[in-house]
């Protein structure tokens, strides 16, 4: 029997944009458990336009302002010439903004075989995100159990009950990452109402 040809899949693809919204639900839980509550409150999380994610300020007086930028990358390469193009894009794209108190930071689905500080001698624009433990990457496997780590510490800092129940900490993990989902597809059905896509994805934040 021959062997089958089989078809293309964009499964890479998806996953990649998945784990991108995880990553920032993440970074978004961990603003939640680092900051103050009133400092929160002026926070706006921006998906998939200044950057993969971007963590906005409220500007009562125009747009909001950027304070941190994130690229993230799901691949499993290690090699370095494989991000050396994106960590020069991240860099174009800190410098374009113009404000030198903005972080960009570039997240790593598989460790590099470059350490961090290698990188970022290289490429002093920008900083490879680090997460619990000095890790430097967070494979596809890991970000769910950080999201849930983030939710726990979340409940316990606002005096919560269910930070001890499994099947509590499941459900709001489930229904933090609709509500990125939900906003993504509003993003795109505004664009087939005739809004313009990358304005639809710049004013459509989701607050902190």
């Amino acid at each position: 029997m021959a062997k089958q040809i089989l078809p293309h899949t964009a499964i890479p693809t998806w996953s990649g944009f998945i784990y991108q919204g995880r990553i920032g639900l993440y970074y978004v839980l961990k603003q939640l458990n680092l900051k103050p509550e009133d400092e929160i409150n002026e926070l706006l999380f921006q998906i998939d336009s200044i950057e993969d994610f971007t963590i906005m300020k409220s500007n009562p007086n125009g747009n909001p302002i950027p304070i941190s930028m994130h690229q993230v990358k799901a691949v499993k390469s290690n090699a370095y010439s494989t991000y050396k193009d994106d960590f020069k894009q991240l860099e174009e794209k800190w410098t374009a903004i113009g404000i030198n108190e903005v972080e960009a930071f570039f997240h790593l689905a598989t460790k590099n075989e470059k350490t961090k500080a290698q990188i970022e001698t290289l490429h002093p624009n920008l900083k490879i995100y680090v997460y619990e433990n000095n890790a430097e990457s967070c494979s596809l496997t890991e970000i769910d159990v950080k999201i849930k780590e983030q939710i726990v510490l979340v409940l316990q800092k606002y005096n919560i009950a269910g930070y001890n129940n499994p099947i509590t900490v499941q459900l709001l993990s489930e229904i933090l990452e609709k509500i990125v989902s939900d906003k993504v597809i509003y993003i795109h059905s505004l664009n087939h109402a005739g809004e313009a896509i990358r304005q639809a994805a710049f004013d459509n934040p989701i607050p902190l």
